[in-house]
């Protein structure tokens, strides 16, 4: 438009160059003219553009009122009288590209009122925005149908988990029975080491449909998170309990560094506790033997408190580091398929951080190791000092390292 701006510094009517500048404008362009001492304004010109779409030649509308013309076009009559400087969208049919929705703008491009000359010239300039309105009506068709799947997705996911976890607690519970003999013994030890078997496999099953269900809520909005303030010592301190058997097993060593004076946390203790535990196992099962995973708490220079656990396992490649906060996105290699898992650990700490207003950093490089930090904000933390009594850390180490190697 900064061509037909230009008409504004004209001080006299120039008709050759009228005919000349619209040729070269944008869209189709319908110039009117007034006349000194009349109201009305008149067909006066069309550029290259607006004949080819319409196919009128010049002599066809030369004269007639602007209104009439614009009528013949389709142009409703809102439109066809607005004033100069505005704009509007409507759908056209034009003899040479059929139905077609565009962009009218109108635009006063000369007026001299002197005793000479009282001319006024105004343009109608057309501008084809079929494609944009069809890829911004796909975008939208393409979010609804997106959206539409995801909420069933979810919807599936939540009432399928609380389907299988109902009969999975009564195996749990059952084997846990015939394990512990409470009716009397099982006779061959076989049968003890089988029953085990089945509880191992069904809790790990168990915590599986547990993460999907946890993501599938967190998906569809209706995870909430119920704020208390928490030892945060104490509960990291705990989660390293659950995975020491686990390090154990793996023959990693599992080092824990929390201050004696840890910060206390307002948060979710459900949610950080399932922070924790992702991050430690995911760490233990991607380090390999002899290596060793390390927990932490950090506090922040903005005032907020961070948990951290480093491995010394194999490592992400960068190009992988994105995707791995993906919902069930795995890196394929030969340990990724050795140690199994759904792909929802990372993701779903990644959610959980996100409801708590945190984020969840990853550092990695290949045959090195990962850091994975957790970072909560400063209104979320409180001095260990004003908030609640401070645990015996020190004693829970003690307990984990004392504990008799697999």
């Amino acid at each position: 438009m900064g061509d037909i701006r230009r008409f504004h510094a004209w001080t006299r009517f120039d008709e050759p160059a009228v005919h000349g500048l619209i040729d070269v404008l944008p869209g189709a362009v319908l110039v009117a003219r007034r006349a000194a001492g009349n109201s009305v304004f008149h067909a006066f010109t069309m550029n290259r553009e607006f004949r080819r779409i319409f196919d009128i030649v010049p002599d066809e509308v030369a004269g007639r009122r602007i209104d009439d013309v614009l009528s013949l076009l389709g142009v409703p009559p809102a439109i066809r009288a607005m004033i100069p400087g505005a704009s509007a969208e409507t759908t056209l049919t034009a003899s040479a590209v059929g139905e077609r929705t565009v962009s009218i703008s109108r635009r006063s491009l000369l007026k001299v009122d002197t005793e000479d000359d009282g001319t006024a010239l105004s343009a109608w300039v057309f501008q084809d925005i079929t494609s944009h309105r069809r890829t911004e009506e796909a975008l939208r068709t393409a979010r609804d149908q997106a959206l539409v799947a995801s909420r069933s997705k979810s919807a599936f996911l939540a009432n399928m988990s609380h389907e299988l976890r109902t009969p999975l607690n009564a195996i749990i519970g059952f084997s846990e029975l015939l394990a512990d003999e409470l009716f009397g013994p099982l006779g061959d030890s076989k049968y003890k080491e089988y029953v085990n078997d089945i509880r191992h496999a069904g809790e790990h099953l168990l915590s599986l449909i547990s993460d999907l269900l946890d993501i599938s809520k967190i998906e569809a909005g209706r995870r909430t998170i119920n704020e208390d303030l928490i030892d945060l010592g104490s509960l990291v301190a705990r989660c390293c309990s659950m995975i020491s058997d686990l390090a154990r097993r793996g023959d990693v060593l599992l080092d824990r560094q929390i201050p004696a004076m840890a910060p206390n946390l307002h948060a979710d203790a459900r949610a950080v506790r399932q922070i924790v535990v992702n991050l430690l196992s995911n760490a233990v099962k991607f380090t390999p033997a002899g290596g060793t995973v390390t927990c932490r708490t950090l506090a922040l220079k903005d005032g907020g408190v961070a948990i951290e656990v480093q491995d010394t396992g194999i490592g992400i490649a960068e190009e992988h580091l994105a995707r791995v906060l993906e919902p069930f996105y795995q890196v394929d290699n030969s340990l990724t398929r050795q140690v199994g898992g759904t792909g929802l650990g990372l993701s779903l700490v990644n959610a959980i951080a996100n409801l708590h207003q945190g984020r969840l950093v990853l550092e990695s490089k290949v045959g090195c190791g990962t850091t994975a930090r957790v970072e909560f904000p400063p209104w979320r933390t409180v001095p260990a000092q004003d908030g609640l009594p401070q645990s015996s850390v020190s004693q829970s180490k003690l307990e984990v390292q004392a504990a008799p190697a697999a």
